[in-house]
């Protein structure tokens, strides 16, 4: 059992499948951190294209504005939820917000909480209905695994 576990999820049901193994290894008494990475606002501008011949005001700027926003608040909407299905453990949990890089905050929050643990799934958001033919785990999780100092239980999503 350990007593300070990250759990980090990109809002995909693949993430969440993480969950329950995380919740069965935190020791009574102990944390489980919910981790949801988002966009900077940065990243966002020019990722939507605004339409002037419509919107003269609706610049590149404020569409990404709106996104960061929405993302911002759709991202403590599910970190809410995810919550909601490990309360009542013997332990605490806690929600963080992060924005940037997936792979880079997943390893600063694991060192600022002092997890003992990190419980991720092979693959997130981004995988398909299968396993890639490519590799055996996805980038956000390759990376954890090659930067983190605490052990990583990294679950398989797909399947039984």
């Amino acid at each position: 059992m350990y007593k300070s576990v990250l759990v980090p999820l990109d809002g995909s049901d693949y993430a969440e499948k993480a969950l329950p193994h995380a919740a069965k290894l935190t020791q009574e008494g102990g944390r489980l951190t919910l981790l949801r990475v988002a966009h900077g606002i940065e990243e966002l501008v020019g990722a939507r294209q605004p339409d002037l011949s419509r919107d003269p005001a609706m610049t590149e700027d404020v569409l990404a504005r709106q996104q960061y926003d929405e993302e911002r608040a759709a991202a403590s909407k599910y970190l809410a939820a995810a919550g909601r299905t490990v309360a009542g453990g013997p332990f605490e949990h806690e929600a963080v917000l992060a924005e940037g890089d997936p792979a880079a905050q997943i390893l600063r929050v694991a060192e600022e909480t002092k997890a003992d643990l990190i419980v991720l799934t092979a693959f997130g958001l981004s995988a398909s209905k299968s396993p890639t033919k490519t590799g055996v785990f996805g980038r956000v999780a390759d990376a954890v695994l090659k930067g983190a100092r605490a052990p990583v239980l990294v679950v398989k999503p797909w399947g039984d």
